[in-house]
């Protein structure tokens, strides 16, 4: 039953695509791939937090990142000369 389960929680992370290109499918079944693995070693073996949950703290995690992102690419304040 594990390979089964296994396949048809996979197929809540992977991206659809409608391209014709094989490279662009191998790449998406790659990013699938490794948020499925990151989700399963979040989980450490428990039953939680469920996919639309990881998918929900994800989404968090990735604003924040773009946050911090912004502020690293602000330029540096002038000083002002007394």
């Amino acid at each position: 039953w594990r390979i089964e389960t296994n396949n048809r929680e996979f197929g809540k992370f992977r991206p659809f695509t409608t391209s014709q290109s094989m490279k662009l499918r191998r790449l998406y079944f790659l990013i699938g791939m490794l948020l499925y693995n990151l989700w399963i070693l979040k989980r450490g073996g428990g039953e939680f937090p469920r996919a639309y949950q990881f998918k929900n703290s994800l989404k968090i995690d990735l604003k924040v990142l773009e946050f911090l992102g912004e502020k690293e690419r602000r330029p540096p304040p002038i000083p002002v000369l007394a």
